[in-house]
């Protein structure tokens, strides 16, 4: 087994067994953690200028504002806690009986864990992102997982119909855009990407309840499938395939995020 991968480029992860922490038995569970470095970088306007022209992925321009230093710091400490909280602790692996018995130890079930760490030198930064602070009259900004804005770590109230197995119904849920992002860091595309010609068109974002609501979808829940980056890094840990690995939900983590669904019908 290889305990530590490091990965310049999406995160580092380390594969700890539950021997180091004493635990043992058939309950005792060894530990994934996926750990991803950020350097969030402020986007000014020049020096005696109070706002500059920016564009964004859409190439739509807008007018940015300066960032302060007590803004700049609640941004960077509600992206790095929100961040960790929504995705540490939602899955179990359970290793297949083919691979459970190995020479160099039986493999047990895996919980996965996710740190964020923000730093401020950026060559020790697993990815690089600009923030941009809009006035308040702005319109809306779409976001990416390069270039955020600083309403990206509050919560936007989202609306509209949505197909459910019994037709088309009304729905509303509060999302957390970092939320969405963070989770392509992790490697996770939207619900429908695989359906449509652009993976970041509308209709990427799914056509049904179950797939809007998620957190890869435009919503504030977790699924199950979720698990896969925590898959795939745990097959290169163990040299196994991704699929010797089932995931299951750990403690209530299946509810996480359901509390922000307004209306759902």
């Amino acid at each position: 087994m290889i305990p530590v991968i490091q990965d310049r480029h999406t995160f580092d992860s380390e594969l700890q067994r539950a021997e180091r922490f004493g635990m043992k038995g058939p309950d005792a569970q060894d530990i994934l953690w996926l750990r991803m470095r950020i350097c969030l970088v402020p986007v000014n306007p020049p020096k005696g200028k109070s706002s500059t022209p920016f564009w964004n992925s859409e190439n739509i321009r807008y007018d940015v504002v300066r960032w302060n230093a007590a803004d700049w710091q609640v941004f960077c400490d509600r992206y790095q806690a929100l961040s960790t909280e929504h995705w540490n602790g939602n899955f179990l692996l359970i290793p297949s009986p083919r691979i459970r018995k190995r020479p160099d130890g039986e493999l047990r079930t895996v919980f996965c864990g996710f740190t964020m760490d923000v730093v401020k030198d950026a060559s020790k930064a697993h990815h690089v992102i600009p923030v941009v602070k809009l006035p308040e009259n702005a319109p809306k900004f779409r976001s990416d997982s390069e270039l955020y804005c600083d309403r990206d770590v509050w919560r936007e109230l989202l609306e509209g119909e949505v197909q459910s197995p019994n037709g088309p119904v009304q729905a509303a849920w509060k999302r957390l855009t970092i939320h969405h992002e963070v989770g392509h860091l992790l490697g996770l595309p939207h619900p429908a990407a695989g359906r449509v010609k652009d993976p970041n068109q509308k209709e990427a974002y799914g056509s049904t309840l179950l797939e809007r609501m998620g957190t890869m979808g435009s919503g504030p829940v977790q699924k199950l499938y979720y698990a896969t980056p925590w898959q795939d890094r745990l097959a290169r840990h163990t040299q196994t395939l991704a699929s010797d690995w089932m995931p299951t939900w750990a403690g209530d983590a299946e509810k996480k995020g359901r509390e922000f669904v307004v209306k759902a019908g």
